[in-house]
């Protein structure tokens, strides 16, 4: 009976304790520097996003080729009309369509004359990306800001804040 107690009082503390398997901690520096660099590529386009507004363009009625801009309006001392202020874009996502099936897009953003962000996806998988910003998009002063960085190219090979890494190939 005592047997019977004890087994049955480690079968059930071993059902309610958390497991190590649940979360997996990943220890491959490759697979950790996409993720940070990935993760700062779509932290960028939701900072850029939320800072600006939205123009939209499908010629032909959209059938192919759809362009949308971001901008924001530029200073406006003579309280103009909105529609007479000159718009500053700051990027511009590019989606075609092609006869094949295969849906092409490119994302470029500006922020001061600078390239802060290149990205082209193929059916929504990264072609080939590349970072170059500050870690605060609204700082001016490249004195104290910390630089972000990196590259990307589709087949596994990328940068991240100037160290090169080459991401394991899958074995068939």
């Amino acid at each position: 009976m005592q047997k019977l107690a004890l087994l049955s009082l480690v079968l059930l503390s071993t059902l309610f304790v958390p497991r190590a398997s649940q979360a997996q901690v990943v220890t491959d520096g490759a697979a950790v520097a996409l993720d940070s660099l990935m993760q700062m590529v779509a932290k960028t386009r939701y900072e850029l996003n939320q800072m600006t507004k939205v123009e939209i363009n499908a010629p032909r009625m959209g059938l192919r080729r759809h362009i949308v801009r971001g901008y924001n309006l530029a200073a406006n001392p003579g309280n103009l009309p909105i529609n007479d202020v000159k718009r500053l874009y700051v990027w511009k996502q590019r989606t075609r369509y092609l006869r094949n099936g295969q849906i092409r897009e490119t994302f470029v953003a500006q922020i001061n004359n600078q390239k802060v962000l290149q990205e082209r996806r193929l059916n929504g998988s990264p072609i080939w990306l590349k970072l170059a910003r500050g870690l605060d998009m609204t700082n001016k002063n490249p004195a104290n800001n910390k630089y972000v960085g990196g590259t990307y190219i589709r087949d596994g090979y990328f940068i991240w804040n100037g160290v090169y890494y080459a991401l394991p190939k899958a074995k068939l």
